[in-house]
């Protein structure tokens, strides 16, 4: 079981909203599978444009990763409170115990290919990620995020 806390930055235009957001999850881990159900934006998560605050979609997801040697393949599906079902595939080969590779498909978007793409790069208890998504009309993303393991 765990929770996060999250800062949401998004800007459209040449305006810029903020404000917070608090995920909730947990796994179940079998010999080779792993289950997991999540909570994202849960209670009080809000974004501030201007002078307008809006709740983020609160969204459940259920998924189960399936590791074999060094590959990890897996499956999502996520309910959006303001959405139709939605559901991801991806898969992630590691290379070495520094680096990562990850390669899938969202299903999530109206625009793009869905295809995503991505790497992990990890140094003792710290870990840095980037994925690509393709967002069609709506440009490309590219994410970053770091963590650090106690």
């Amino acid at each position: 079981v765990g929770a996060s806390a999250k800062y949401n930055s998004q800007k459209i235009d040449d305006k810029t909203g903020t404000g917070i957001g608090i995920d909730i999850g947990t796994l179940y881990q079998m010999k080779n599978i792993t289950l997991g159900a999540a909570v994202q934006n849960f209670g009080l998560s809000k974004i501030k444009f201007i002078d307008k605050e809006e709740s983020l979609p609160m969204i459940i997801k259920a998924g189960c990763g399936y590791k074999v040697r060094d590959a990890l393949l897996g499956i999502d599906i996520s309910k959006p409170n303001d959405n139709s079902i939605k559901f991801n595939l991806g898969g992630e080969y590691q290379i070495n115990p520094v680096l990562t590779l990850r390669a899938g498909y969202n299903s999530t978007l109206d625009e793009g290919s869905g295809i995503t793409a991505g790497f992990g790069i990890t140094h003792r208890n710290l870990t840095f990620n980037g994925a690509y998504l393709d967002a069609g009309e709506l440009g490309s993303t590219f994410r970053l995020s770091s963590s650090i393991r106690f």
